[in-house]
């Protein structure tokens, strides 16, 4: 049952909004019957009151008249200018094939009890209306993998002269018998035949019209409405690379959020994306899914994002990156951005370090940093990018970006690795000679080999009195010598710097590669590719492993000092069987923006979406593995 304003004498004398507009502000719909009439089901579920009988409206019975007063205005007319309204479209098709892809997902990765059915999503939604009072014709009726479209204009806010009849909806779902979906409607809210194959639902001065075709229900607010209704599936494109979800809203007011109060934000950032969510003019969302495409979901927004800063970003790529195929793929992260104008980060590295609060000895080099700093930025060509690599329990975080000039690239990057070195020396020198606390730090120009080419190294040793702390993040620090390392290589066009305990045999695997093409490094997951197809050629494009991911989670606990013995073990066990499945494929996300338009885009392969059941089992025994082993660890010692 939908709730009703409560009237009381208090409020009495106050302008009241036209009944559905109340309602369908007001108004928390059942979700089945909303999925059953897409968006057309708050207005019949509003209509259903155990204390109104429904009727039809006859002529003369003073509603038509009635609704183009202005409530409040106590039968005065009111000086009515165009009506803004939002527009909202959608579309939905192949919903039964969805749902199939639904109950496979849910039956694999959690699999029934012994002996009991698998989970069926078209079953549970016919139960689900059953138990609303649909009867089981309605679901029969529908055709779930036809098209079903709709058309609604909701009226602007605070407008003079606004009623129901400025509330304008068209419905059309694709049905198999039309008439008998119609009769299996709840009897609260079942609507009176017309004739005509046309029938009525009313409550006060809300009128839903329902019109019975051969292959579809048609549903509005009017007789006009109607023939809308008639010609919405005609408009929806269908095909395989479609998406079967489509919405859009256009003509959206400006609202007044405030993201500080939702987001803990600096002010100056807060303003900004405060002003953007408030100006924002149209959206757009997309939504795949199916037995046999992938997951994808596309947002496209139409607001000021030029506010934001956007220069230092290229244009969007549509081709291969090149600076990707040259790193290693299986990377468990990464994201890559074409270059555009690097004045906005200059100003920040002149404005916006507090250069002031650098602690000595640290503030005598930061001139030298930040010349670095301009240096690499300036030296930039095309593209740059960020990946994050796991390999036997050696994490490695890798920076790179195409450059321009070689030699500028690596004397600034030189400038920023030599002044650390500096630093850390003159650090070490006011720490004085307590082997506790004692570390050394080392640059070797050309210190490291990356095939024919040549890079250099900085490595900071960790002071014998923080090794304990630093087991845990044994996989970025190494176990028995933990250390610090941080490579640069620059070498055909590309400056790719190394930082963790797996840099070495990172550098080694980017040598083999460097001006080779033997295989596509991190373009040859495909998440790259997704995600340029998502938002058609993206300028933050980003990618996550699971596997890999996976890889690194239970490596994060197979070095946790805190975890018993049996569970550590349990951890590094999983983590080797984990990669034997040979389970492939990459999520991806997508962002592109413009001065006036952002397009996001997230998307999982189907390849990785409906894996091998029998991996998928896998998976979730080496999960189970590890916290069997905590819980056992548990019992024998309740402490």
């Amino acid at each position: 049952m939908c709730p009703r304003a409560a009237d009381s004498g208090s409020h009495a004398a106050r302008p009241r909004k036209p009944a559905i507009l109340r309602r369908m502000r007001a108004c928390r719909t059942r979700a089945s019957f909303c999925a059953a009439l897409l968006l057309a089901a708050p207005l019949a579920s509003c209509t259903k009151n155990s204390n109104t009988n429904v009727k039809i409206a006859g002529e003369g019975d003073g509603q038509a008249e009635s609704a183009r007063v202005n409530p409040g205005s106590q039968g005065r007319d009111v000086k009515r200018g165009p009506i803004e309204k939002i527009e909202v479209s959608a579309s939905v098709t192949e919903i039964g094939d969805m749902l199939d892809a639904g109950s496979k997902l849910l039956n694999m990765w959690s699999p029934p009890e012994p002996g009991a059915p698998p989970i069926e999503l078209r079953n549970l939604v016919a139960v689900s209306l059953i138990q609303e009072g649909f009867g089981p014709g309605f679901l029969e009726s529908i055709d779930l993998d036809g098209v079903h479209a709709m058309q609604l204009g909701f009226p602007h806010d605070d407008q003079p002269g606004v009623t129901d009849a400025d509330v304008d909806l068209s419905l059309a779902l694709s049905a198999i018998d039309a008439v008998r979906a119609i009769e299996s409607m709840p009897a609260g809210m079942q609507p009176q035949p017309m004739g005509q194959n046309l029938w009525q639902l009313v409550e006060e001065d809300a009128k839903l019209f329902f019109r019975a075709q051969p292959k579809a229900l048609e549903i509005a607010l009017s007789m006009e409405g109607l023939d809308l209704a008639n010609s919405l599936p005609g408009k929806v494109q269908v095909g395989a690379n479609q998406p079967r979800i489509k919405v859009a809203a256009t003509n959206i007011p400006p609202v007044n959020i405030d993201v500080s109060e939702l987001i803990p934000l600096p002010p100056g950032l807060s303003r900004t994306l405060s002003s953007i969510i408030n100006e924002t003019k149209n959206i757009e969302l997309a939504l795949d899914f199916g037995t046999n495409r992938d997951l994808s979901a596309r947002t496209g927004v139409e607001a000021p994002f030029g506010r934001l800063g956007l220069d230092p970003i290229g244009p969007a790529t549509q081709s291969p990156s090149a600076l990707a195929k040259a790193l290693p793929g299986e990377a468990m992260f990464a994201w890559v951005m074409p270059w555009g104008d690097p004045k906005l980060l200059h100003n920040v590295l002149d404005k916006q370090i507090p250069v002031n609060e650098i602690p000595a000895p640290f503030d005598g080099y930061v001139d030298q940093v930040l010349a670095g700093a301009h240096g690499i930025l300036d030296a930039v060509r095309t593209e740059v990018l960020a990946a994050a690599y796991i390999e036997k329990g050696k994490f490695t975080l890798v920076l790179a970006a195409e450059v321009k000039d070689e030699k500028a690239a690596r004397d600034s990057m030189r400038k920023v690795m030599g002044a650390a070195e500096k630093a850390l020396q003159d650090h070490i020198a006011l720490a004085g000679n307590s082997p506790d606390h004692a570390y050394k730090v080392s640059f070797k120009k050309d210190g490291v080999k990356a095939g024919k080419a040549k890079g250099d190294l900085l490595t900071v040793t960790i002071p014998k009195d923080m090794q304990d702390d630093m087991r845990d993040i044994g996989w970025l620090v190494g176990d028995k010598k933990p250390q610090l390392e941080i490579s640069s290589v620059v070498a055909d066009g590309k400056l790719i710097v190394a930082i963790g305990v797996g840099q070495k045999s990172l550098m080694n695997d980017v040598g083999r590669r460097l001006g080779k093409s033997s295989d596509d490094g991190l373009e040859g997951g495909g998440g790259l590719a997704l995600a340029r197809k998502l938002s058609d050629g993206c300028q933050y494009c980003v990618i996550f492993n699971p596997v890999e991911l996976g890889e690194m989670g239970f490596t994060v606990v197979a070095a946790d000092a805190d975890e018993p013995a049996e569970v550590r073990k349990a951890a590094t066990k999983a983590r080797d069987k984990l990669l034997g499945l040979a389970i492939t494929g990459e999520i991806a996300f997508a962002l592109r923006l413009d001065d006036t338009n952002g397009v996001f885009g997230f998307g999982v392969p189907k390849s990785l979406l409906f894996t091998d059941p029998a991996k998928v089992k896998s998976v979730v025994e080496l999960v189970k593995s590890v916290d069997e082993a905590r819980d056992a660890t548990q019992v024998q010692s309740p402490q």
